[in-house]
C-alpha cells in the first residue's frame, strides 16, 4: 500500500511543482507576520521566515529523492520518439553513398587556343547540385587525366577555383573549375577537329559534414565537346578566295625531226590559282597543300609560269606567262584583317583536267596552313579547261 502511495505521489510531483512553490512562500510570510505579531522584532520574524522556508525546502528535497528511489524504471516504450526520426534515417541511408545525391554537369568556360604554347589552355566549369543531407566540402585535390577525340591530353588537369564549400540543399548550385593546359600539337588538334572531352578516371573527393561520415570519391563524369559553331563563334578561320587560272593539261615533250619540241604524253594537269587570304587574327602561314581525291599536293617552289612540260630531256621547263608572288616560297605573318595575295601552282601526276571538272565526283580542296599547324580549308570552286 504504502509502495502504491509513493508510485501515485511520484506521478504527480510534477504538476504540483507550482503549487509547492507557492506553499513554501506563504510558509515564510505566515511564519514572519505570526512572530511579529507576538512581539518579536520585524527583522527576527523575517529571518525566522526564511529558517521555516528552509527546513521545508530540505524536507521536500528528501521526500522527492525517497519518491524517486522508489517509483519504477518508466519502459523505453513511453518514451517519445525524436520527432526527426526521419530526417536521421534519411542521413543513415545517404552516408552510405553520398556521391549518389550529387548531380554534375560542366562546360567548356575560359580558353586560349592560339598564341604562345605556355598560354596554351582550356577550362571547365563545373556546377554541383546536392539532394544530400550532409553539408558537402569539395577537397582541394584531384585525380585522373582528360583526353580529346580519344587521346590523352599531355598535362594534368588542376583545380583552379573551388566554390564547393559547406554545400547544403538551399545553397545549390555550387561551381569549381579545372584548368588544362595545351601544347601546341593538343591546341590545334582541338582547332581542326570536332570531338568530345573525356573525363576518364577523373576523379575528386567529397567531405560531408559532420565528419563523423568519411569522404568519398566523386566521379567527374562528363563530356563537353568542341563543334563547328564553337570554332566559328570563338576562333574565326581566315577567309580565303581562290581564283583558279583553267586547268592545263601537263605534257612530255620529245623533239621532231626538225627539231622542235612537241606534247606527245599526257602526264597530268596543272592547276594554277591566285590566292587571297585574310585573317581573322594574326596568322602565320607556313606552308600549303591541295587535296583532290587522287594524290595530296605541296605546291611547286621557285617561279611560276603558265605551261611547265617535261622536256626532252626530262628535265621540268617552266614557259608562258609568270605569276607572282609565289606565296609556296615565303613564310608569311599576316595581321588581322590585312590581306595577303599571291599564287600556287600544283602539278596533279596521274589525273588529266578533264576528270577534274566535277566536284561531286572528284574532290579538289586547298589548305593553309599556320605555325599551330592548323588547317584553314578552301574548296577550290570553278575549274574549267583551258582551250
Amino acid at each position: 500500500m504504502a509502495s502504491s502511495g509513493l508510485r501515485w505521489i511520484g506521478t504527480n510531483t510534477a504538476a504540483g511543482a507550482y503549487q509547492a512553490l507557492v506553499g513554501l512562500v506563504l510558509i515564510a510570510a505566515g511564519t514572519a507576520i505570526l512572530k511579529w505579531l507576538t512581539g518579536l522584532p520585524l527583522h527576527w520574524a523575517i529571518v525566522l521566515g526564511l529558517g521555516a522556508v528552509f527546513v521545508a525546502a530540505m524536507t521536500a528535497n528528501i521526500i522527492s529523492l525517497i519518491i524517486a528511489r522508489h517509483s519504477p524504471a518508466r519502459p523505453a516504450s513511453a518514451i517519445p520518439e525524436c520527432p526527426d526520426k526521419w530526417l536521421h534515417d534519411i542521413a543513415v541511408e545517404q552516408a552510405k553513398a553520398i556521391q549518389n545525391y550529387v548531380d554534375i554537369d560542366c562546360q567548356i568556360s575560359s580558353h586560349r587556343l592560339i598564341g604562345g604554347d605556355e598560354n596554351l589552355y582550356i577550362d571547365f566549369l563545373f556546377s554541383l547540385d546536392s539532394r544530400c543531407v550532409f553539408k558537402l566540402t569539395l577537397l582541394d585535390e584531384i585525380g585522373g587525366s582528360i583526353s580529346f577525340g580519344g587521346t590523352r591530353l599531355t598535362h594534368t588537369p588542376v583545380l583552379a577555383d573551388n566554390r564547393v564549400k559547406s554545400l547544403a540543399i538551399t545553397d545549390n548550385p555550387r561551381h569549381f573549375e579545372l584548368h588544362q593546359r595545351l601544347t601546341k600539337t593538343e591546341a590545334a588538334q582541338l582547332l581542326s577537329e570536332q570531338g568530345s572531352f573525356g573525363f576518364y578516371g577523373l576523379t575528386t573527393q567529397l567531405s560531408p559534414d559532420p565528419a563523423e561520415v568519411e569522404p568519398v570519391r566523386l566521379n567527374l563524369d562528363c563530356s563537353p565537346s568542341i563543334n563547328q559553331d564553337f570554332i566559328n563563334q570563338n576562333y574565326r578561320k581566315a577567309f580565303i578566295e581562290i581564283e583558279p587560272l583553267p586547268l592545263r593539261t601537263f605534257f612530255r615533250y620529245r623533239k621532231s625531226d626538225a627539231g622542235y619540241d612537241l606534247p606527245t604524253e599526257y602526264l597530268g594537269t596543272v592547276v594554277t590559282m591566285r590566292v587571297r587570304v585574310t585573317p581573322f587574327r594574326l596568322l602565320k602561314l607556313r606552308s600549303f597543300k591541295l587535296i583532290t581525291s587522287g594524290p595530296i599536293l605541296s605546291p611547286e617552289r621557285g617561279e611560276i609560269r603558265e605551261t611547265p612540260h617535261i622536256a626532252a630531256d626530262g628535265q621540268l621547263v617552266k614557259t608562258g606567262k609568270e605569276y607572282a608572288p609565289n606565296l609556296a616560297s615565303l613564310e608569311i605573318d599576316v595581321d588581322r584583317n590585312d590581306t595577303l595575295e599571291g599564287w600556287l601552282q600544283f602539278i596533279v601526276k596521274g589525273v588529266l583536267p578533264n576528270q577534274m571538272l566535277n566536284p561531286a565526283s572528284f574532290v579538289v580542296r586547298l589548305h593553309v596552313i599556320d605555325e599551330t599547324t592548323e588547317e584553314h580549308r578552301q574548296d577550290v570552286q570553278g575549274l574549267e579547261l583551258a582551250y
